[in-house]
């Protein structure tokens, strides 16, 4: 079959069948412009043949191979177009719109790392006020200036921060200028976002070695976070971590004690595991 063929054609790339299949599904609606297919690989249906598509591969032509490929590369390879450096200036503004001219499909987020890291150190230092992904950001001086738009709990704490020197504000007000109010934040964070919705149906999944470590209020509760696909096995989980705690698997508990079987799936209500192994084995 088709399905299997491609499988074994395709197996370098870590396509299994069930991905396989939503490939020909998506590339068959496509030859008959129908509805697009979800991404998502489906359950793998043995007897399932793409209905215009034909077994003789030796009778496709060149375009039918190439967009074959496209459909398999775009549902494989996921990928966003992030475009870093949007401060400089010069002929950034000209490239931009080739790649976007280019790239029409895809997703396209400006960005400039560098604006992130600067606005991060600033607050680390109690020079500004800002959050990661914000579209704004404030410094003392915003706070004695009437007409900033800010609420008084937001302007008491713009208060008590260091006045920043010259230089420092002329590079406030440059990231403000060419990032903040061009494109609505630094892009960073919102090149995250778009990676993640563009991975699809994901779940974050929290692995934890000991319970008695993760009793600590704050920011870094878990050190580690893992995206996953929705209803991934915990077996399978515990393969992503390291191979040898799929091959020693014994079971994963959750917060509260209760042990989960390796065939129960990941969801958001029960993302924070702990992976036990037979330790003989290792």
């Amino acid at each position: 079959s088709l399905v299997l063929t491609f499988s074994q054609q395709f197996s370098g790339y870590g396509a299994q069948q069930p991905l396989i299949e939503t490939v020909l599904r998506t590339f068959d609606a496509r030859l008959r412009k129908g509805p697009a297919v979800s991404a998502e690989p489906t359950k793998y249906e043995e007897d399932w043949e793409p209905r215009n598509l034909g077994n003789d591969l030796t009778a496709w032509d060149k375009e039918r191979v190439m967009e074959l490929v496209k459909v398999f590369v775009e549902l494989r390879f996921p990928f966003v177009l992030v475009l870093n450096k949007c401060d400089v200036g010069g002929d950034a503004d000209r490239n931009v719109m080739k790649i976007s001219e280019k790239f029409t499909n895809q997703p396209l987020v400006m960005c400039s790392a560098l604006a992130e890291c600067f606005l991060q150190k600033m607050k680390q230092q109690k020079y500004v006020l800002y959050e990661a992904g914000d579209c704004t950001f404030y410094t003392r001086a915003d706070a004695d200036d009437k007409f900033c738009m800010m609420d008084e709990a937001t302007r008491e704490k713009a208060r008590k921060l260091k006045p920043v020197d010259d230089k420092n504000a002329s590079r406030l007000e440059k990231i403000k200028d060419m990032v903040i109010y061009r494109y609505g934040s630094s892009g960073v964070h919102e090149a995250i976002r778009a990676a993640v919705t563009r991975l699809g149906n994901r779940v974050p999944v929290y692995p934890v070695r000991h319970w008695n470590t993760t009793g600590s209020k704050g920011a870094n509760l878990y050190a580690e976070c893992l995206l996953v696909p929705r209803n991934t096995r915990m077996r399978d989980f515990a393969g992503m971590l390291h191979v040898a705690m799929e091959r020693n698997f014994l079971y994963a508990e959750g917060p509260d004690g209760r042990r989960l079987k390796e065939s129960d799936p990941l969801t958001e209500e029960n993302n924070v595991v702990r992976i036990v192994t037979d330790t003989s084995g290792v």
